[in-house]
């Protein structure tokens, strides 16, 4: 698990699969072990099992913004598309948007994704300009630039 997590952490999560499975993460009720293993395995191609092990996580515990935050950005991006599912990824980043108050960049960043990819274009461009002013505001010019770029190629 401790080989398999320190892969996970340095950004190997493809490589981390092998470890974390044969420690059993798969049915870890623990949001970051589960965290690294489904990044892991939507990395090699395994996105499916990747949300059925998040949402298992999600349903035991509801109010782990990272979780959430995991479950809907891999309901957004998985591969192959079949497996996406837009309206539950809106739901998912909305509550999180409403429990950081709508204040997170990264998370209105997700949010204007989520609305873009479920065909509500004007909600998305509104969520992306607050997305990158609160990015402007805080700083950092890095995600700004970051969140700029991003909206240009979604």
């Amino acid at each position: 698990l401790n080989r398999g997590m320190a892969l996970a952490q340095t950004g190997a999560a493809g490589r981390a699969v092998a470890d974390l499975e044969a420690a059993g993460a798969a049915t870890s009720t623990d949001a970051t072990v589960a965290g690294a293993l489904a990044l892991g395995w939507s990395e090699t191609g395994r996105a499916a099992e990747a949300i059925a092990l998040l949402r298992r996580v999600h349903a035991a515990a509801p109010v782990d913004l990272a979780v959430s935050m995991n479950l809907a950005r891999l309901l957004l991006t998985a591969t192959p598309a079949t497996v996406r599912d837009p309206e539950a990824a809106l739901a998912l980043v909305a509550g999180v948007n409403d429990a950081t108050g709508g204040r997170d960049p990264r998370v209105l960043a997700t949010l204007a994704e989520a609305l873009a990819a479920t065909g509500r274009r004007r909600d998305a461009a509104d969520a992306w300009s607050v997305a990158i002013a609160l990015a402007d505001e805080s700083g950092s010019a890095a995600l700004a630039a970051d969140l700029r770029r991003r909206r240009t190629t979604r």
